[in-house]
Order: C-alpha cells, then sequence, then structure tokens
C-alpha cells in the first residue's frame, strides 16, 4: 500500500491531465480517474504509479 501523502500529492500533479477521485477499501486507497487527457491515456496508470513512487523515496 503506498502512504496517502504521496497518493495525495500524486492526485494534486496529475490535476491538469486527469479528474482523480480517491476513496478507500478497507485497508486499501483507490484513485479513480476519469477524464483523461488524450496524450497521456495509454500511459498515465503506469506513470502515476511511479510518481507515487518517487515521492516514497524521497
Amino acid at each position: 500500500m503506498y502512504p496517502l501523502k504521496a497518493i495525495q500529492k500524486t492526485m494534486a500533479a496529475y490535476r491538469h491531465l486527469s479528474t482523480c477521485v480517491f476513496s478507500e477499501k478497507g485497508r486499501y486507497y483507490c484513485v479513480n480517474m476519469t477524464r483523461i487527457h488524450k496524450d497521456v491515456e495509454r500511459v498515465i496508470v503506469d506513470e502515476f504509479c511511479n510518481y507515487v513512487l518517487s515521492l516514497i523515496k524521497e
């Protein structure tokens, strides 16, 4: 599970690329992306996760 703070920072950073809706399901955090910018629709999920990981390592 990723730290909540890292997820929140990533959602803010990706605000211009998609609409992110955060929810909690039990012990897990979920981010649902809609209105994804066409230029990034194929890579946004992987890049979002990579960005979260980069924040964890800081």
